[in-house]
């Protein structure tokens, strides 16, 4: 009896792994996320950081504001240096379903696009962020968010317990690309703690005892 008990134990392990390995084959075969796919479409030969063929510090707020609204968004509010931009429910456009909200920033000429922030992004995790590098430092800027350099003029938005809970699964909340993340990039550079891959929060503080989360 005890050697039936085995044999199903182990019949059961290995069909749980194959449908895990499966799941992961099928994953990583659906199409990826509009926002991301942006970083490469209509980029090509253009300088980075690139979305969607928009450059900032190059692009013009015109030009960026029209192709934003073809795509499925509408300007819900505006300020002097912001454009806000919610996306329409149930727009037919490349980039839904995407992210919910899109910001876009001024340039000191009031002409030229400076940065597009990214926010209520769906799908998109720290994982799914690789392409764009690996992060290498990382600052608590709210009590319950972290903020990670992930390469030139990127920066990304986590939630400090899922950031360590789920790591390379963590959900990303924002994404700003463009020059005006270059304040955000410098003060995270030099300011921030040493990133020291995905483990677990607790292992953190041990190597980064004075990290914002960490108990004190």
């Amino acid at each position: 009896m005890p050697r039936l008990l085995l044999k199903f134990s182990l019949l059961i392990t290995f069909m749980l792994t194959i449908t895990s390995l499966t799941a992961r084959v099928l994953g990583s075969t659906q199409p990826p996320n509009p926002a991301l796919r942006g970083f490469t479409e209509r980029c090509e030969n253009k300088p980075q950081p690139c979305w969607y063929g928009i450059v900032p510090k190059v692009t013009t707020m015109k030009e960026t504001q029209k192709w934003i609204e073809i795509n499925g968004y509408s300007l819900n509010q505006s300020s002097d240096d912001i454009l806000y931009f919610v996306r329409n429910l149930g727009a037919n456009s490349p980039l839904y379903p995407s992210c919910t909200n899109i910001w876009l920033q001024f340039a000191e000429d009031k002409q030229t696009l400076a940065s597009i922030s990214l926010w209520g992004c769906e799908s998109i995790t720290l994982g799914t962020l690789s392409p764009l590098g690996l992060p290498k430092k990382m600052m608590v800027l709210q009590s319950t968010d972290s903020y990670l350099i992930l390469g030139d003029y990127f920066t990304a938005s986590i939630g400090l317990r899922e950031l360590f809970s789920k790591s390379y699964d963590a959900k990303v909340f924002g994404l700003s690309i463009g020059h005006s993340a270059k304040g955000l990039y410098e003060s995270i550079n030099q300011y921030g703690h040493l990133w020291h891959g995905f483990v677990p929060h607790w292992r953190y503080c041990q190597l980064e005892p004075d990290y914002g989360d960490c108990p004190q």
